[in-house]
């Protein structure tokens, strides 16, 4: 099975842009006005802002912010053909992969391969958001879930 990565983004991290084709560049808004709340169990919520029904339109990557209320837990889920990312943008929990578990806090990233099992989790006493990047873009006949999220 392959192992996941994972490293911290110093804060000064700053995106450089890419050159694209000014046919193929998207501009939309991302505001919660502009995307679609979705209320998932335990209190969590996501808004997906790039994908197959988001404002921007993507089948080869998908981006969608979660946001895991204090003690709350994803389900233990893999994607079968999609690599996973996600990097945190506030907050504290952990990240589980078999049986081994990293904390990760504002900036970190975590990467899981397709079929990789995984999980995420709030600390108790801390709101965690992130945002999870996938590509190919993220789709319900891809994602399998192994195992009911837990507090």
């Amino acid at each position: 099975m392959a192992t996941s990565l994972f490293f911290s983004v110093p804060a000064s991290f700053a995106a450089t842009s890419v050159e694209q084709k000014p046919e193929t560049t998207t501009v939309a808004p991302v505001g919660e006005s502009a995307t679609k709340l979705i209320h998932a169990k335990d209190g969590v919520t996501l808004r997906e802002f790039v994908g197959r029904n988001a404002p921007i339109r993507s089948e080869r990557q998908s981006v969608a912010l979660f946001v895991l209320p204090s003690g709350a837990t994803t389900p233990v889920s893999y994607n079968t053909e999609g690599e996973e990312l996600i990097l945190v943008r506030r907050g504290r929990g952990n990240v589980r992969v078999g049986d081994r578990t990293w904390p990760v806090n504002a900036g970190d990233i975590a990467s899981f391969p397709a079929g990789q099992p995984h999980r995420v989790a709030a600390d108790p006493g801390k709101t965690l958001e992130f945002y999870a990047i996938s590509s190919p873009a993220f789709g319900p006949a891809t994602y399998r879930e192994v195992s009911p999220a837990s507090k």
